[in-house]
């Protein structure tokens, strides 16, 4: 079953993180923070919501979402506008290559349109995993971006992909802030 969770239920995502993505304990603390007893957590994972494919209560592929300010910089003027961020992309190995991420991707894709956010973005290690989701869109983050956004070392380049738009804006895009 694919579904968002509920924010008491997004410690149950830690297991797969760790899986995939290793246990920095300073990113941990900082994302993720306390879990209280009720199994809500602390961290700035709190503030963006985290979908998910489970079968039988375990998590087994997923998805966070995260909202940031954008700005948007053409000729002499500039917009800002909401841009959902998507992160924490990950199936657990021993699922992989079952069509799981897919699904998640799309439902969250999905539920991004229905919102009217014109598109959304996600930092890939690599781009051509995501090709075929219509992720064609792509321009360098800044050092700054980069450590705002939680990219690993290396990995400079956003990918997004249009939603409620026509086109991708033409000028330069600067994620400013993320929106809680």
């Amino acid at each position: 079953m694919v579904r968002f969770l509920e924010k008491n239920e997004y410690a149950s995502t830690i297991p797969l993180f760790i899986e995939c993505f290793g246990d920095d304990p300073e990113f941990m603390e900082e994302y993720y923070g306390t879990v209280n007893a009720d199994g809500a957590v602390q961290g700035r994972i709190r503030n963006g919501h985290v979908a998910v494919l489970e079968e039988e209560g375990k998590i087994l592929s997923m998805v966070h979402i995260r909202y940031y300010d954008a700005e948007l910089f053409f000729g002499s003027g500039s917009l800002h506008l909401q841009v959902p961020y998507l992160m924490g992309i990950c199936t657990d190995p021993a699922c992989r290559h079952r069509g799981y991420m897919d699904q998640v991707m799309a439902f969250v894709l999905d539920q991004m349109m229905y919102e009217g956010h014109p598109w959304c973005f996600l930092i890939p290690v690599d781009k051509e995993i995501y090709r075929h989701l219509d992720f064609i869109y792509e321009w360098k983050l800044t050092e700054e971006e980069q450590e705002m956004l939680y990219a690993d070392e290396g990995l400079d380049t956003a990918l997004a992909r249009l939603l409620n738009a026509e086109h991708f804006p033409e000028g330069e895009i600067r994620i400013r802030e993320e929106l809680s």
